[in-house]
């Protein structure tokens, strides 16, 4: 699955979104000053509406955008 992530310079990840077909609310991410939306493959997402899982993301994986593409890799 797709998800959008905000990131840091460094890959730190600030917040996740994931747009759910059918929902009637727009996944929107404003990035603050020095942060970046990437669009990123998260396999392991299977319910895009578990919030804690979602959340843990942050904790579990970084943005590595250096090849040109952006992906999550293990922090």
């Amino acid at each position: 699955m797709k998800i959008l992530v905000q990131h840091d310079g460094q890959g730190v990840i600030h917040s996740v979104g994931v747009a759910v077909p059918g929902d009637a609310v727009q996944t929107t991410l404003r990035p603050r000053t020095g942060l970046r939306v990437s669009e990123v493959e998260a396999a392991e997402v299977a319910h895009p509406r578990d919030i804690e899982h979602l959340q843990g993301l942050k904790d579990r994986y970084r943005v590595d955008d250096t090849q040109g593409t952006a992906r999550l890799v293990s922090r």
